[in-house]
């Protein structure tokens, strides 16, 4: 493989493994409440929004990532959305 194609699957792998640690950070919440929603007691529904949007936002990105993906290799762009 190429060294573009390389970084490129390294960068997109690295950020394709995400822990609670991590979205809950995306979502700008506390790890520890996260586990406490995760194991223990409901979310409130503006956690619930919080993930939703962080959820998004890492579904964007990881399209953007597997576009440069298909590009480092020449494939064209994936239809699919």
């Amino acid at each position: 493989m190429t060294r573009t194609v390389t970084v490129t699957f390294r960068n997109a792998l690295r950020f394709a493994a995400v822990t609670v640690v991590g979205i809950a950070k995306e979502a700008g919440y506390s790890p520890v409440t996260w586990d406490l929603y995760l194991n223990r007691r409901a979310p409130t529904p503006a956690s619930a929004l919080a993930l939703a949007r962080a959820l998004d936002t890492r579904a964007e990105t990881l399209r953007e990532h597997a576009g440069r993906l298909r590009s480092a290799v020449g494939e064209p762009a994936s239809r699919v959305r």
